[in-house]
């Protein structure tokens, strides 16, 4: 860290700044922000320059906003904190206040001006802090919450800042958390199928920058000191790589993926989950792809601190590898992100299948989607802040009596059995997956009345841009009672029988009903709204200045639609897809760039396979089949035998039987020659945390893999040594505070070290935003903590 003093733009200098600032005009950092972010980022900023420079001013300054952190609230010297402050906003002050006292205790616990009265003033909040959060902390025992991961940064770094210290209770703090918070809590959450499985976070991208920061630090901090944090590595390590993966393909920015204030589809992206990558207990190789997108992205923290620590451990960056699959499942969310190459002017999705698993910030909204070309985000949620409706994003609503009234179409909160039955990237780059929702529909106390509903999202990359089909199938079990689908969009639609039309920048969208039981498409303008009126469950507003959606209505009591999205340049139209349909089938054929593609389903009401599924599609010389109900034996595997009947394929799907090769059959996609000659179209099944490859794998037998289309590029240059301060990390800390020793430690113990890297300005509640907005427009002097 010393060697980032001086150095231009450096998490140092910057610190040190700050804290000059803050002491040559004291006044206009007197306000904590909301929730003592301004306090803590002062603190930062000096502490930073004090481990770097040893500067006895900014020593003082950081004492001072010690103190401050102990006793006050929302002014310096205003004395309202104290032992309650942690109470404030349901308890979200706990991942302020606490945290970053614990690290002015431990950085400087031995410096000059630091008394024992300060350090037992000190331990006393700390034990009045952990007692209140630990008993009564809002969400502290639900892992994905951002509440839980502020809480468990809050007590990790308590417990080992005071261990050991005569008078303190830290004996007490450290059982909690090693027992109750990373073994009872988050032990199966970090363990396959658990909610933080692929490094995403439920509650979006406005909340995991800081969350997953302060969980990677805080299991790095509890690894170092002894304790054995199963899944650790495996997590922080898939966070980088899933960061990549969530990035548009030419204005880089960040899938919201939850609640979100921006009135742009997505985010600017925040390096919080990259630190997380290059400081937590990551591989060495997740480290070096994170330093590489921090490199690339120009990112910069909004506390100096965290970059300042992550440029001390420099070592390699480099750009995930050019035979990168083009798809990562991050199975503990159920958000599936698919492109078309690693290439700019390319289809890039996100298809989301899951239960609610908390609840704040995370929608009811099992089978959304978004579709971006290149520069072009065509298919967007654009739901405000706090939606609890499905119908403000892309998801399908169903009619229920069973939910509470006022709940239905939409979805619900008490879903248990709602996921992704199978995902699949094939080798052409054709990617399908079946999200299974019907159980969305059940009351707190009363089981779903849908019995079936499924979304089949398959996307056909190819050329400059790629097709979406949507197979939607809903049993509702009353003809009154029906399914509900739309397609939101920035662009401005125009409707023409059934196909809507519409050009955003260098892309054209069109979306076209190619078959349904009922209904026909409308077009109306999004209502705009930057909230919905308070707990409406059919609320239907838009957070964006401008929009329009694409509306269809089938009704029960069984209900099957199939809508084709064509994302194509404007200058190259996509050629309509086109229907067929034969005794117990339908289907798409897409033409996509070079590629074209048959969807078939059965038509059967509830989409049971039978024993036998039989087909026609014209003979296309490597055309890519995919069948998204082919019939399977118990493990999924189907027969299939083609011949050429006149310009036909004919194709006869079986269950698979032990005589024969089988084929993958969820879903069964084949690659078909001109004479109907067949073989399976290929997958890559990542199936572990890392690959030889390198690259962090889903652990569900779902992630797949698909090989990179022939145009795949690297994301950046590769194998580039960090120089100079780089906001990434690489070495070693040095240690000093033992958690269980007795005797004090030397002056820059590592614990701590690390969990001064838990910031970011997108994990607090949203009502920070708008105090700070408030703030801004008040005149008050900006800061480095605002946007």
């Amino acid at each position: 860290m010393a060697a980032q003093a001086g150095i231009a733009d450096s998490g140092v200098t910057r610190g040190a700044a700050r804290c000059a600032a803050a002491r040559m005009d004291p006044t206009s950092y007197a306000d904590g922000g909301w929730q003592g972010f301004e306090f803590i980022t002062t603190l930062s900023g000096c502490l930073a320059s004090w481990v770097a420079t040893k500067n006895a001013d900014d020593l003082a300054t950081a004492i001072k906003y010690w103190n401050v952190l102990l006793d006050d609230y929302q002014k310096v010297g205003d004395g309202q904190g104290g032992d309650t402050v942690v109470t404030h906003d349901t308890g979200y002050a706990m991942r302020t206040f606490a945290p970053f006292s614990a690290l002015a205790y431990d950085w400087l616990h031995d410096a000059p001006g630091v008394t024992e009265s300060l350090r037992a003033h000190a331990r006393a909040r700390f034990d009045a802090w952990m007692s209140y959060y630990s008993a009564n902390g809002y969400l502290r025992d639900l892992p994905g919450a951002n509440y839980q991961a502020g809480y468990t940064f809050a007590a990790t770094l308590i417990a080992i800042a005071e261990g050991g210290e005569a008078g303190a209770s830290g004996d007490a703090h450290w059982a909690t958390v090693r027992d109750a918070i990373w073994t009872a809590d988050l032990a199966s959450a970090l363990a396959p199928g658990g909610v933080l499985e692929g490094g995403d976070w439920a509650e979006g991208w406005q909340y995991g920058p800081l969350s997953v920061l302060e969980h990677a630090l805080a299991a790095r901090a509890m690894q170092e000191n002894g304790a054995l944090i199963p899944g650790a590595e495996a997590w922080a390590s898939s966070l980088p790589v899933r960061f990549a993966y969530g990035l548009t393909p030419v204005t880089q920015k960040s899938f919201a993926g939850g609640d979100s204030d921006n009135t742009s589809p997505n985010r600017d992206p925040d390096n919080g989950a990259l630190l997380a990558g290059i400081v937590g207990p990551s591989s060495e190789q997740a480290k070096t792809w994170a330093r590489k997108l921090n490199l690339d992205l120009k990112l910069h923290n909004e506390n100096p601190l965290f970059d300042a620590l992550a440029t001390a451990e420099a070592g390699p960056n480099a750009a995930l590898p050019v035979s990168a699959p083009t798809n990562y499942l991050a199975h503990g969310v159920g958000n599936w992100y698919v492109r078309g190459a690693w290439s700019a002017e390319t289809a890039w999705t996100v298809f989301q299948c899951s239960r609610r698993l908390v609840p704040d910030h995370e929608y009811n909204n099992a089978g959304n989607w978004v579709l971006t070309r290149g520069p072009d985000d065509l298919v967007v949620d654009p739901s405000p802040y706090g939606s609890v409706s499905t119908l403000t994003g892309n998801a399908p609503a169903v009619d229920s009596a069973a939910m509470p009234s006022g709940y239905s179409p939409s979805q619900g909160y008490w879903g248990k059995n709602t996921a992704l039955a199978w995902a699949r990237q094939s080798g052409s780059g054709v990617a399908a997956a079946r999200c299974d929702y019907g159980d969305q529909f059940r009351g707190s106390d009363t089981a779903s009345d849908v019995p079936h509903a499924t979304r089949d999202f398959v996307l056909v990359p190819g050329g400059a841009g790629g097709t979406v089909v949507l197979i939607d199938r809903v049993v509702t079990g009353a003809a009154e009672r029906g399914l509900h689908l739309r397609i939101r969009t920035p662009s401005a639609l125009a409707l023409s029988g059934d196909r809507a039309s519409a050009t955003l920048g260098s892309s054209a969208l069109t979306i076209s009903r190619l078959w349904s039981t009922s209904g026909a498409p409308s077009v109306r303008t999004m209502p705009q709204a930057s909230e919905c009126p308070s707990s409406s469950h059919t609320c239907d507003v838009s957070r964006l200045p401008s929009g329009t959606e694409y509306q269809m209505d089938v009704a029960g009591p069984s209900a099957l639609a199939i809508n084709v999205v064509s994302a194509e340049p404007s200058s190259a139209p996509a050629e309509p897809a086109q229907s067929f349909a034969g005794s117990g089938y339908r289907g798409a054929l897409v033409k996509q760039g070079p590629l074209t593609a048959a969807v078939i389903t059965n038509d059967a009401a509830d989409a049971a396979p039978g024993s036998t599924l039989s087909y026609a599609v014209p003979a296309v010389d490597g055309a890519v089949h995919v069948v998204v109900d082919a019939p399977v034996d118990s493990q999924g595997k189907s027969d299939v035998t083609s011949v050429l009947v006149g310009k036909n394929c004919q194709v006869v799907v079986t269950p698979h039987v032990a005589t024969k090769a089988g084929f993958e059959g969820r879903p069964l996609v084949l690659r078909m020659s001109a004479n109907c000659e067949l073989a399976d179209d290929g997958a890559v099944v990542s199936t572990g945390p890392a690959s030889q490859s390198g690259l962090v794998a889903s652990s569900a037998g779902t992630g797949v893999g698909g090989a990179p289309s022939a145009d795949s590029g690297a994301l950046g240059e590769r194998d580039t040594p960090n120089q100079g301060p780089v906001y990434a990390n690489g070495g070693t800390i040095s240690t000093g505070c033992a958690m269980r020793a007795p005797a004090r430690r030397s002056e820059l113990p590592v614990l701590l070290l690390a969990s001064a890297l838990g910031v970011a300005l997108f994990g607090r509640r949203r009502r920070a935003e708008q105090a700070r907005a408030a703030q801004r427009r008040s005149g008050a002097p900006r800061s480095t903590m605002m946007v």
